[in-house]
């Protein structure tokens, strides 16, 4: 069982940064630069204490779950450490409101919801707050005053969306931004000049956000709460112009998020903008400052490619390629402004193909083509296969099985605030034309490099070979398609098999074609072959299959320290080739049967091992 975190909150005292609020976690101080400016330096009012509290708040829900690791990928089943558990001590300006219970539940069970973490708030009175000016900064005149308010994060379907409000509704919008470094800076700028250019009224006002941990304090990448802080900052501007609602622009299949897989859970199934998340803001918001505040996402019924074609209506394709929706920010470069691996970037990728712009979105400007070059890595290549497997499913279902396969589904249905039956058609449309969309291009494309003979050697481990494979093999059903089949011809080699052989005298380890092991090396392979039959064992998938960190590794072997690890593991990797040349084989890639993410541990590499437990 988890225990819970005791974290002490405050601003900043004399001598410490005044834009800073600070989480104290087992004594130790962790900053948290929160800063918001307006380009307008005029100053339209006075900001409601009760605002400025909600800033604190978030930035130190935010700060708080950036600096608690969940205990890295060995944690994507969601045992305990996955969820943590938090109790936070908080100064407030506005002690009565916060201490009442309605707000207090409405806070922890939308962040519950959100970050599937438990949350626990004590407030206290604060002492010494800062003036509210020094965190908000915002122009209003008459002529200029936004009418609407949205969270702009310089992806496409942000982009899309202001386009929509300024072209489509004329408003007069203000994109609050959020961001925790630097990088995305330049692609916002470049995207509010675009639509600053679209109207000769002044209807684009940026405002945008720093809150970032200080270096070398970030332990946890999900971020899973910065949708509260980015709807708070939202929610903050709106309030102070007068207004009752802030949006959120995302497509539909990617606010409902439904687990591409059984195993697909944690960090890659975020609630940012599911429905149950903005009505639980929604509620929240209008509890706190006892008025309606509406958080909406007016997107919801569209799927990526629909969005794409909102560009193309606005005649604003052109853009496209200056939009960002990497999940990995930090390896943006002046070439490659995407990886190409990501979720994000896979989805991106083929709606692209889907909406038939994809010459609008260069394969230059992505790190790794998806569609053309090998996928190595275990993790991206499931991934990539997994969005795939699921888009066909999607385009099976009906409103049974759509229900038995994700009943999550009725969570949503409950926050969209519609009749049940009409709300689910409409879910279940929404994934039958993904599904349909994505199924097609696919099918589509690997049509076209089987063509014309009906066979085709495709390199291996690229996304359509893997489709291919998949698409004909009949432990796969869901994926079996009623056209011709068409073999596809490929050479992926057959699974490397790890035998633990118990004998009467104690266990040896085999591998298959190279011989016994023996000694230190037996001892490396036996270890990681019992945690990977523990993991079949239970069931996970082989991305899930949990790595061995070098510090326990380093103790369960008697060594004195993770550099003895790293020795052992590569003295076992050099016989592996060694035994490999001297049968007549091709050296295996050194991760090929032990593998390592840095960062994160060993394990035997579950997708190209089998270990089979043989009795003598």
């Amino acid at each position: 069982m988890t225990a819970e975190l005791q974290v002490f909150c405050r601003t900043a005292t004399a001598g410490e940064q005044r834009d800073a609020v600070f989480v104290e976690i087992d004594g130790k101080a962790r900053r948290l630069t929160l800063r918001i400016s307006q380009l307008s330096k005029q100053i339209a009012q006075s900001v409601d204490p009760i605002l400025t509290d909600l800033l604190e708040v978030a930035g130190y829900v935010y700060a708080t779950d950036t600096v608690v690791s969940r205990g890295g990928l060995t944690q994507r089943r969601m045992g305990e450490d996955w969820r943590r558990k938090f109790h936070l001590s908080i100064p407030v300006r506005e002690l009565d409101i916060w201490t009442r219970e309605d707000i207090k539940a409405a806070l922890e069970d939308v962040l519950s919801f959100v970050s599937e973490d438990n949350w626990r708030f004590t407030f206290r009175q604060a002492e010494l707050a800062p003036e509210p000016k020094e965190y908000l900064n915002l122009a209003e005149t008459e002529e200029t005053a936004p009418t609407s308010v949205m969270l702009f994060s310089g992806g496409l379907d942000s982009f899309a969306g202001a386009l929509d409000e300024v072209l489509s509704r004329g408003e007069r919008v203000a994109l609050v931004t959020h961001g925790s470094g630097t990088k995305l800076a330049p692609i916002q700028k470049k995207l509010v000049a675009y639509l600053r250019q679209q109207t000769s009224a002044p209807s684009v006002q940026h405002i945008p956000v720093t809150a970032q941990v200080r270096a070398g304090e970030t332990k946890e990448e999900t971020h899973r709460s910065r949708s509260f802080l980015f709807a708070a900052l939202g929610v903050a501007t709106a309030r102070c112009f007068g207004l009752d609602r802030i949006h959120f622009f995302e497509n539909g299949v990617v606010s409902m998020n439904l687990p591409l897989g059984s195993h697909v859970v944690g960090a890659r199934a975020t609630r940012s903008t599911h429905p149950q998340t903005l009505a639980g803001f929604s509620k929240f918001f209008t509890a706190l400052l006892g008025s309606p505040m509406s958080v909406d996402n007016p997107f919801f019924w569209k799927t990526k490619a629909e969005v794409i074609d909102v560009l193309r209506q606005h005649e604003a394709q052109g853009m496209i390629r200056h939009t960002f929706s990497c999940a990995h920010v930090r390896e943006i470069t002046r070439q490659h402004t995407h990886c190409g691996r990501c979720s994000q970037c896979v989805d991106r990728r083929l709606s692209m193909l889907a909406a038939g712009l994809a010459h609008e979105d260069p394969v230059v400007d992505y790190k790794t083509d998806l569609l053309a070059e090998p996928i190595t890595d275990t993790q991206d290549r499931e991934l990539a296969l997994a969005y795939v497997r699921a888009a066909r499913r999607y385009r099976e279902l009906d409103e049974r099985s759509f229900l038995v396969n994700f009943p999550e589904v009725t969570r949503a249905m409950d926050a969209l605030g519609q009749d049940r039956k009409a709300g689910l058609q409409r879910l279940l449309a929404l994934h039958n034309r993904h599904g349909t969309g994505i199924s097609e291009i696919v099918d589509g494309m690997l049509a076209d490099r089987l063509a014309p003979k009906g066979t085709a050697t495709l390199e291996d481990d690229t996304l359509l070979t893997l489709i291919g494979q998949e698409r004909f093999a009949p432990r796969q059903p869901l994926l079996m398609d009623t056209h011709e089949q068409v073999p596809v011809v490929h050479s992926k080699p057959d699974l490397i098999v790890v035998k633990l052989i118990d004998a009467p005298r104690g266990t040896r380890v085999e591998i298959e074609g190279l011989g016994d092991f023996t000694g230190a090396a037996a001892e490396v392979l036996m270890t990681l072959a019992e945690q990977f039959l523990a993991a079949r064992g239970g069931g996970l998938a082989p991305e899930d299959h949990p790595l061995m960190k070098g510090g326990k590794l380093a103790e369960a072997w008697d060594l004195e320290s993770e550099e003895g690890v790293r020795k052992r593991i590569q003295s076992v990797r050099s016989l592996i080739a060694k035994r490999a040349k001297s049968a007549g084989q091709s050296p295996p890639d050194p991760k090929a049967i032990v593998e390592n993410l840095p960062w994160h541990g060993y394990r035997l590499n579950p997708t190209n091992c089998d270990v089979r437990r043989i009795h003598d």
